[in-house]
């Protein structure tokens, strides 16, 4: 039992270890996943599951009021959502749709764009945008 107990806190501590570094390592370089000619760039990639957490402390809503959809109503924690899985993760706009509920890879487009406007324009959207970042420790590309 002994032996047991301590290969188990063993592979937990370099399980906590491995992931510090990845995060470290994220940190450092998270804006070079943009440069598709880097290998193992996946491993800096920020996974759905984080970034849909850190939208939905940043924005202030559940997780039910971001896949929430209805035309010709906004929704910028979706939209922030969608824009930060494209640009830091190495998911489609397939699967991104699938994340956020959406059937259309269309759909998933038309977000981004409007994210990106909203990014020129809106101070508020940055903001918004930059507390995700560091919420899902990726550093913001520079524009």
């Amino acid at each position: 039992m002994k032996f047991s107990s301590s290969f188990h806190v063993n592979t937990s501590l370099q399980f906590l270890v491995l992931k510090a570094l990845i995060d470290k390592i994220r940190n450092r370089f998270g804006s070079l996943l943009q440069d598709k000619e880097i290998a193992g760039r996946d491993l800096l990639s920020a996974d759905a599951a984080t970034v849909i957490k850190a939208v939905c402390e940043v924005c202030q809503v559940s997780e039910i009021e971001l896949n929430t959809s209805k035309r010709g109503i906004s929704n910028i924690a979706r939209d922030l959502t969608i824009y930060t899985l494209r640009t830091h993760s190495q998911k489609t706009l397939t699967e991104i749709g699938h994340v956020v509920g959406c059937e259309n890879y269309s759909t998933v487009s038309s977000a981004i764009e409007r994210m990106k406007k909203a990014l020129d324009c809106e101070p508020k959207a940055r903001q918004l945008y930059r507390k995700i970042c560091l919420e899902i420790k990726v550093s913001q590309r520079q524009t």
